[in-house]
């Protein structure tokens, strides 16, 4: 076979869950053994160290704001044409509406659809939300096969977008591995050398399903003394949550045990888990829930929602809360922090479970997928 790929979140800069599983999927795919030969479609060039049965080509997106809509339906397409393929596999939920091959999408969840809008003078995240909920549904229902990560995703897009369950099938996500890296390294490039080792970890967005202003209410409810002992640090996607955020925390009189980081590189974020004596995750709705994974694969306990995918993902491997109640979400933290016997256990228990997720998996059930599609139509 010929197996085209729109690499375009491999190529762009912005992180986010699409990016992480086309890296991932694509990595894990070009080491495999196999015969076919694929044809990675990226944005901009990108230095990727490939084997010889890969071939990268750029169709660029030249307009702003309508430039995915135009490089999907248009550009794909056109190439598609002129340089047949078997089967073209869209990993970031839209793509052609009209393909001259069999398709594969893949959709990591349904909040999108769950989400309100942004404003319109959001020019552009309003546009590219817009034109997501037009496209998704619609390539949902022409793809051979829809591909997701979790059997909680799976539900959804077979009740949302009336897509029949056999055509659905569950790849599940991984946490990276990283080697060598020290703990005594600890976020040096974002923390100035001064990060506390004993800490609760949290990741914040701008999406109000992360939850974090129920953290902080939770946080607050922990002894002053505990809270001294194990300062909270979270990692915030920009500049802007950060600000918001700190003065949530000063309203709350918790502002001197509670730290802000931002632009914190993979490396870096593998560090500060590692170090950690907690991880909390209270999100609302997750599609997979790869953060606490990768705790739990750095060896430390977690406490998380019990919602969505993460209960099928965690398993009996981390303290699971109800996310809108913050004395839970308190009691969880302190127990944790004041009880080592369960804070090993944790540990262990996350250790064996991230071991059961691997990057490899994912690829060679993906693998399988293609060659279910081809099988259908030759």
């Amino acid at each position: 076979m010929r197996i085209a790929i729109d690499g375009s979140a491999v190529s762009h800069p912005q992180p986010g869950g699409f990016r992480t599983y086309s890296i991932h999927l694509v990595q894990a795919l070009a080491e495999l053994a196999t015969d076919h030969e694929f044809v990675l479609y990226l944005e901009r060039p990108a230095a990727l160290d490939l084997p010889p049965n890969w071939e990268m080509r750029v169709v660029s997106r030249r307009l702003p704001v309508v430039g995915i809509a135009v490089r999907q339906q248009v550009g794909l397409p056109a190439v598609g044409r002129r340089c047949p393929v078997d089967l073209l596999h869209s990993p970031c939920a839209t793509g052609p509406l009209v393909y001259p091959s069999p398709t594969v999408v893949t959709i990591l969840d349904t909040i999108e659809f769950s989400t309100p809008l942004p404003g319109l003078y959001q020019t552009h995240q309003w546009a590219m939300r817009v034109y997501t909920r037009v496209v998704q549904p619609r390539v949902a229902r022409t793809a051979q096969i829809v591909v997701t990560v979790s059997q909680y995703s799976k539900r959804c897009i077979v009740e949302r977008f009336q897509v029949p369950p056999e055509r659905v099938v569950v790849t599940y996500l991984a946490p990276a591995t990283f080697s060598g890296y020290a703990q005594d390294r600890l976020g040096q490039a974002v923390v100035s050398g001064d990060s506390p080792q004993a800490s609760v970890l949290a990741l914040a967005s701008a999406s109000p399903r992360k939850n974090i202003d129920r953290l902080l209410e939770a946080y607050r409810l922990l002894d002053r003394g505990l809270r001294q002992r194990f300062p909270l640090l979270v990692i915030c996607t920009h500049k802007a949550l950060r600000g918001r955020l700190e003065r949530r925390s000063e309203e709350l009189g918790i502002a001197p045990d509670v730290r802000f980081l931002e632009g914190v590189a993979d490396q870096a974020l593998h560090s500060l888990m590692t170090a950690a004596s907690l991880f909390v995750y209270p999100s609302l709705e997750e599609g997979f829930g790869l953060p606490p994974l990768k705790a739990m694969a750095c060896g430390t306990p977690v406490v998380a929602s019990n919602t969505s995918s993460l209960p099928e993902v965690l398993g009996d491997a981390a303290l699971l809360v109800p996310p809108a109640d913050a004395q839970a979400i308190a009691e969880a933290m302190a127990a944790v922090l004041t009880t080592p016997s369960l804070a090993a256990d944790l540990s262990e228990r996350g250790l064996a479970r991230s071991r059961q997720f691997s990057w490899e998996a994912t690829a060679r059930q993906t693998l399988e997928v293609y060659e279910t599609v081809l099988e259908g139509v030759t």
